[in-house]
């Protein structure tokens, strides 16, 4: 996204490109709050690439996200939650 010389590996980015973390709450219940985002080595939002945009009928973002270089469909070691 800069002209450095770098493969990106992995799969199709999808979400918003935001790290939210639960903090638990005396009562049981819990705070989410967003702690950091993802951004390109040019300072784009993730979500910003690849024409991303949102659809006015169903709120959705629909399209962006980052396509890697080398295609890898592993998901082993990444945490569902």
């Amino acid at each position: 996204d800069n002209g450095r010389i770098v493969a990106l590996v992995g799969a199709k980015t999808y979400g918003k490109g935001l790290i939210q973390h639960t903090f638990p709450m005396p009562d049981g219940g819990g705070l989410r709050l967003t702690v950091a985002e993802y951004l390109t080595p040019t300072l784009k939002h993730v979500t910003k690439v690849g024409n991303a945009r949102y659809d006015r009928d169903t709120g959705e973002l629909v399209g962006g996200g980052i396509r890697p270089d080398v295609y890898c469909p592993s998901n082993q070691g990444i945490p569902k939650d």
